[in-house]
């Protein structure tokens, strides 16, 4: 009954195992792809570190995006010819070309001007001064690599020696006497007249609108005197002196539009397929300008009278433009960018996404010490199982000794052979 009790509770261990071993290696997956994601080892020390380095690459990046997107001018150029084209039937085009041309503004702000600032995306000019932005991430770095330098010089720090300190400091006595006798020399005001006075703290108390830097001419002057007049903003600081796409506004007002263009597109796809199908059904190659039946669509209707560039487009024309539309899309809504870029706007994510890869890390680390204590119950079990059965040998052979004996006694005494059976004699 032991030993089938320990075969049993052995079995369940062993299952157990199994178990956690599955465990272990979805948690190691997953904190594996996790940790790919921004590019950092699974054993990083300084997961705050890496994270910082990563987030102050994001402008890189995003920079080498805006550029991609001139791709995207094809598409583009066809949703603003198309839009035109329906809305001239309906109101005078030549009035409103700038209202039926608005689309995706974001979009072609980039691709016509590259990577401009929140400034420009919305005064829709150029500053004409730019000061320091609110990127708070070098700050960060900064920071984090002087902590982590630190802490690696205490560790490489040797053990502190004794250093032969005087047991008595030399202290200076003075009295009176010796401090009176000290002769610091005349003071010569004359010198003073020699110094230049700085005045440009003076200088920045002036009004607002008055530029007194000396280094500025009389024209450039006058310009900024005249936009602060006119209320014109002229100055990008802070949040209006990011890149676009390094601000939470741009990058959203961005996927809008590309979402927008990608919907126009799978609607013209949509419609050309279905025209195609009725050329086809009908014999026809081009729809008849005479007269139209009753299965055509509002599509078809639409681009008989569309100029020659508008019908000049196939579908694999507009199957390439949305594939181009979704590798946009698909770079631009990464989990690993978008973390980044909450790291780069909001400063309290950072530690937030720090204890996150912690605890995957820990994770793992606690499955692992499962899957090592429940592998030492089993290495016990086992040991155990084996004593055990070492023992039930011995208690086995002296059994049978004891029989044997039992057997000769009772042979002898009662003249005759004597057999004991019974189960303890089968064992």
């Amino acid at each position: 009954m032991f030993v089938s009790d320990k075969q049993k509770n052995l079995l369940d261990l062993r299952q157990k195992l199994k178990e956690r071993n599955l465990n272990l290696n979805r948690k190691e997956e997953l904190l594996e792809k996790v940790y790919k994601e921004f590019q950092v080892d699974v054993e990083e020390k300084n997961i705050r570190l890496r994270l910082l380095e990563e987030a102050e690459n994001v402008p890189i990046f995003l920079t080498a995006f805006v550029q991609s997107l001139a791709s995207l001018e094809t598409a583009l150029q066809l949703y603003i010819r198309f839009r035109c084209f329906v809305m001239a039937g309906f109101q005078d085009v030549g009035r409103n070309h700038e209202k039926f041309s608005d689309c995706c503004p974001t979009l072609k702000l980039l691709i016509d001007s590259g990577h401009v600032m929140v400034f420009t995306w919305k005064n829709g000019y150029e500053p004409e001064h730019i000061e320091g932005n609110d990127d708070f991430i070098p700050f960060l770095l900064q920071q984090e690599k002087m902590r982590v330098n630190q802490s690696t010089m205490e560790i490489g720090q040797n053990e502190p020696t004794e250093v032969n300190v005087p047991s008595e400091p030399n202290e200076i006595m003075w009295d009176d006497n010796e401090l009176g006798e000290i002769d610091f020399g005349p003071l010569i005001l004359d010198s003073v007249e020699g110094i230049e006075i700085e005045t440009d703290s003076l200088s920045s108390m002036a009004s607002p609108g008055v530029l007194n830097n000396r280094d500025v001419d009389s024209s450039s002057q006058s310009k900024f005197e005249l936009s602060v007049k006119e209320g014109r903003p002229i100055v990008a600081s802070g949040a209006s002196s990011r890149y676009l796409l390094d601000s939470i506004d741009g990058r959203q007002a961005l996927l809008n539009d590309l979402l927008e263009l990608k919907a126009f597109l799978l609607r013209f796809q949509e419609d050309l397929h279905e025209r195609l199908d009725n050329e086809s059904r009908t014999g026809r190659n081009t729809l008849g300008r005479s007269g139209s039946s009753g299965s055509d669509t509002i599509h078809s209707m639409i681009m008989q009278n569309a100029p020659n560039d508008l019908q000049s487009y196939t579908t694999d024309d507009i199957t390439k433009m949305i594939e181009l539309v979704n590798e946009a899309l698909d770079k631009m809504t990464t989990s690993s960018l978008s973390q980044l870029m909450m790291i780069r706007t909001k400063i309290g994510y950072l530690d937030r996404l720090t204890d996150r890869l912690m605890d995957y890390r820990r994770q793992v680390e606690l499955a692992r010490t499962r899957v090592n204590q429940t592998q030492h119950l089993i290495d016990k079990a086992i040991k155990e199982q084996e004593e055990k059965t070492v023992q039930l040998t011995q208690h086995r052979d002296s059994c049978r000794k004891l029989v044997n004996f039992l057997e000769s006694e009772l042979s002898t005494i009662c003249n005759r052979q004597v057999q004991i059976t019974g189960q303890f004699c089968d064992l």
